[in-house]
């Protein structure tokens, strides 16, 4: 075997080791890595969610109390809407800033 031979030998291997290593280290680790964030995400946007969920729930009873009812009371239709606006928009930024669907 001559030089050139030899060279084009130890090419053809580093060339195709390198192709294995992406297809068998590098993709994998990638998904998992994907998998694992989308895990975390979910986790995160569940507390989120509970989060803002309880943050309005509390916010509608002090607005209740402000007006001398009881917990859980109906308000007037601005308010309750108002708050419910508020609701959608703080879940929206739940979505937005823990997304799960990549």
């Amino acid at each position: 075997m001559n030089t050139f031979q030899k060279l084009v030998a130890v090419s053809l291997l580093i060339v195709s080791l390198s192709i294995a290593y992406y297809f068998v280290i590098f993709l994998p680790q990638k998904e998992n890595l994907k998998t694992q964030m989308k895990l975390e995400n979910g986790n995160k946007l569940n507390k989120c969610l509970i989060a803002a969920s309880e943050n309005m729930t509390t916010f509608w009873n002090k607005e209740c109390a402000s007006q001398r009812l009881s917990k859980d009371c109906i308000l007037p239709e601005y308010n309750a809407n108002r708050i419910d606006k508020l609701k959608k928009e703080l879940r929206d930024l739940c979505f937005s800033r823990f997304p799960v669907n990549n």
